[in-house]
């Protein structure tokens, strides 16, 4: 029989067995909790973390889509200028908004950091400087002053505003970067922390063995997620690395073919003004060597006609040199030589010219209604312009029809046509009943180069010239023509106040 001191021992050993299991499982039980709750942090922490990085890369790639964005509508516009396509133009106004709603969206990706907003808000500002610049380029383009828009497009490469705008999205995306790399830190930190700690309670649970299969499986885990979260970042790292490449690339091939096609076009140009150039002298030259051979022959036998082909040739001479004086003056400028001037009196001194000019073929009328209207203008450039405008005339009427060459007066409000100020102006109208024009070349004729006629049968100078004269005497061209109803042709000249010159009559009209 046992006797009480070996119960007494034996009932001390179940009690302290009893004992350390609770403990054991008190303490198995305070792992498990404390690993829950140490790894459902991590887990918090990391998704937090993975949320913010995500953050980070929606705001880098929206900036360099913004940037690619105002790089393609600029290139629309550089295109626009050059060819006048009104396609490029809408492409170009299109991106330009489509730049402008990207802004609106990434204001709204960082209302969360009140150090980001300073930023977009510089960013729309210049934004919107750009676009005002931009918009005085496409509209001179829309009004056919391509000199001047292209001009104005190479000035505004150098605005500063086009430096604000991407200084400002570098310091954007840069700071945005820090900003990743600063929260990157801290989920590393976090999930070192939280490592630790489950460490810590690996070694409590090695007395449970439980526990320590628990604890395990738990560390494992949060080892994996962790290295899942490591290669979601580094992939969304690469993908952002391959915008920004692509967006470079695609930026590069088309600054390429931007200046293929600027170099395709000078050539065009060139080409068909050394046609058409080398087209009217020829014409001129042809006179002259005739004039002269039919005054060769006949100066002995009839002194009169010898004299008249000498006319005719000296004439043809003065022609080339006119033509001459308007390439200088289009490509240099010149300043002009401004004198009072009748302009019925003007219309009816060019009658003779403008018959042996057109030929016998084409019925000339010529209308005086200006009442003794005068203009300030160059005397040889204005008749240039109103021999232009005839001699196109007749290419029309294919040299066989009814020319109108008319002087008035009107009074304009502001802009009534094109852009004209308001007062008193003459009018020199030439009507032709010709084959007209549709109204997409209408649009185009005083463009600098454009012509309607073959490869060098014309230099496409002669309206751009009359448009330029025009202008310098802050007067406008209006142009009225249908297929098959002819083309009417007016300029509308500034008179000059009376005070100035009395020789001139007053009019209203």
């Amino acid at each position: 029989m046992r006797s009480e001191a070996q119960t007494a021992a034996l009932g001390g050993g179940a009690t302290w067995r009893v004992i350390m299991l609770v403990v054991m499982g008190l303490l198995g039980a305070a792992v498990l909790i404390a690993l829950i709750v140490t790894l459902g942090n991590a887990n918090r922490q990391r998704d937090r973390a993975l949320e913010l990085q995500a953050h980070s890369y929606d705001v880098m790639i929206l900036a360099r889509t913004l940037s690619g964005t105002i790089a393609q509508s600029e290139a629309s516009l550089g295109r626009y200028v050059i060819s006048g396509d009104k396609r490029l133009g809408q492409l170009y106004f299109d991106e330009w908004l489509l730049a402008g709603t990207q802004i609106d969206r990434l204001d709204r990706i960082t209302n969360d950091n009140p150090e980001q907003q300073p930023r977009v808000d510089r960013l729309r500002t210049a934004y919107d400087s750009r676009g005002r610049e931009l918009s005085l380029t496409a509209l001179s383009t829309s009004y056919g002053k391509n000199g001047q828009a292209l001009a104005r497009y190479y000035q505004a490469r150098k605005s500063p505003t086009l430096a604000e705008i991407n200084t400002t999205l570098d310091t954007l995306i840069a700071r945005e970067r820090a900003l990743l790399d600063d929260r990157t830190a801290t989920a590393l930190g976090s999930v070192e922390r939280s490592s630790w700690v489950a460490g810590v309670l690996a070694v409590f649970g090695v007395l449970i063995v439980l526990g320590a299969i628990l604890l395990g499986w738990f560390t494992i885990r949060a080892v994996g997620d962790r290295a899942v979260a490591q290669a979601d970042a580094e992939l969304e790292r690469e993908r952002a690395d391959e915008l920004t490449a692509a967006v470079a690339t695609a930026t590069a091939e088309l600054r390429v073919q931007e200046a293929k096609l600027r170099q395709i076009q000078k050539m065009e140009a060139v080409g068909q003004l050394t046609g058409g150039i080398a087209h009217d002298f020829n014409n001129m030259l042809a006179v002259v060597l005739g004039g002269l051979e039919l005054a060769r022959r006949s100066v002995a036998a009839d002194p009169l006609a010898a004299r008249r082909h000498i006319d005719s040739a000296t004439e043809g001479a003065n022609r080339a040199a006119a033509l001459t004086r308007r390439l200088l003056a289009f490509s240099r400028e010149d300043s002009l030589k401004a004198e009072t001037i009748d302009a019925a009196a003007l219309v009816a001194g060019m009658s003779d010219l403008l018959d042996r000019t057109l030929g016998d073929a084409i019925m000339i009328i010529v209308r005086d209604d200006a009442a003794g209207g005068c203009v300030r203008a160059d005397r040889v450039q204005l008749e240039n312009a109103v021999l232009n405008l005839a001699v196109n005339a007749r290419d029309a009427m294919n040299g066989r029809g009814m020319l109108t060459v008319a002087t008035g007066t009107t009074t304009l409000a502001a802009e009534q046509v094109g852009r004209c100020a308001a007062g008193d102006y003459v009018t020199i109208t030439v009507r032709d009943d010709g084959c007209g024009m549709a109204p997409d070349v209408a649009e185009r004729v005083f463009e600098p180069f454009f012509t309607t006629k073959e490869v060098g049968k014309g230099t496409g100078l002669g309206l751009s010239q009359i448009f330029a004269l025009v202008q310098q005497l802050h007067g406008e061209v209006g142009i009225v023509s249908a297929p098959g109803e002819g083309t009417t042709v007016t300029l509308y000249l500034p008179a000059p106040p009376l005070w100035a010159h009395p020789l001139c009559r007053p009019f209203r009209s």
